[in-house]
């Protein structure tokens, strides 16, 4: 691995690591168990958008990672109210 190389994988871990800080933060995800699956969720997000778009600024990462998992999840809740409006 070249210097150039290491250089740019440290500097994608760091924009990664403040990304995922910032967006947990902002989104009230915590450290206890039952938020766990949103941690998970969350940095699947962030390492998507990192590998997709190359992105190292820590501070889009986090813009988009907390908008795509609103979205997602703003989906899911919509889907789930849908279903039980249904069958009530």
């Amino acid at each position: 691995m070249s210097a150039y190389q290491i250089s740019r994988t440290k500097k994608q871990q760091r924009a990664i690591s403040r990304a995922f800080d910032g967006a947990c933060e902002e989104l009230g995800i915590g450290m206890l168990g039952l938020d766990v699956w949103k941690r998970e969720q969350l940095a699947q997000l962030i390492l998507c958008l990192v590998n997709d778009q190359s992105e190292l600024d820590s501070a889009a990462l986090q813009r988009r990672a907390v908008i795509q998992f609103m979205s997602a999840n703003a989906e899911d809740s919509s889907t789930t109210t849908g279903i039980a409006v249904k069958d009530a």
